[in-house]
């Protein structure tokens, strides 16, 4: 009988295990199909993609080191807060995209209304989510397109470069600012001893 019970409970044992590593496979070939389709492993697609993760790494990383408290900061009056730069950056990230016809949200010129710390990196993340997303929809051979921007003729390639060439003017902006109030940028902080051998 104690047998009987040993087999049934392996068999249900070998069962559920099967259905994992079917599961797993199947989770593998999507996620191999997905990125074989979607991430470009040269040209200025990857390039670009390259540069967006570090700077989402960066403004992030940044927005999540400023204390909550200092986020109404600014260096002068009629200067942008904190938490206005960040969402300027965000706003014309979403509005900058819809000229590589991805659409943007309905608030995006009002984003700088947003104080709250976890609603704006939470913004963030979206804006650079948004620019991955329309990258990774965009193909190579289209990127000398024409396209109507700001009154003219602009490539899809120079929509795109001025999404990131406008946040790298922020982040420098962002490092200031984070200075100015006693904040070092994380990626800039000492690290800590590793000890010997470390």
């Amino acid at each position: 009988m104690r047998r009987s019970g040993q087999a049934v409970e392996w068999s249900s044992v070998l069962i559920v295990g099967v259905l994992a590593l079917v599961g797993v496979a199947a989770g593998h070939s999507l996620v191999a199909q997905e990125g074989a389709a979607e991430m470009p492993e040269s040209g200025f697609r990857a390039d670009y993609l390259m540069d967006l993760a570090r700077l989402e790494q960066k403004v992030v990383g940044l927005a999540e080191a400023v204390p909550a408290d200092k986020y109404d900061w600014r260096p002068a009056a009629g200067v942008r807060s904190v938490s206005e730069v960040y969402m300027h950056l965000a706003g014309s990230t979403f509005q900058i995209l819809q000229g590589v016809g991805r659409p943007a949200p309905d608030n995006a010129g009002e984003l700088e209304k947003i104080t709250d710390k976890v609603e704006v990196i939470e913004t963030l993340k979206g804006a650079f989510a948004a620019a991955k997303e329309a990258m990774l929809a965009a193909s190579d051979d289209g990127m000398d397109e024409n396209v109507e921007f700001f009154g003219r003729q602009w490539s899809k390639r120079a929509v795109f470069y001025l999404t990131a060439t406008h946040i790298h003017e922020h982040l420098g902006q962002s490092i200031a600012y984070a200075r100015s109030i006693g904040v070092v940028p994380p990626w800039s902080a000492p690290k800590p001893d590793a000890g010997e051998g470390g």
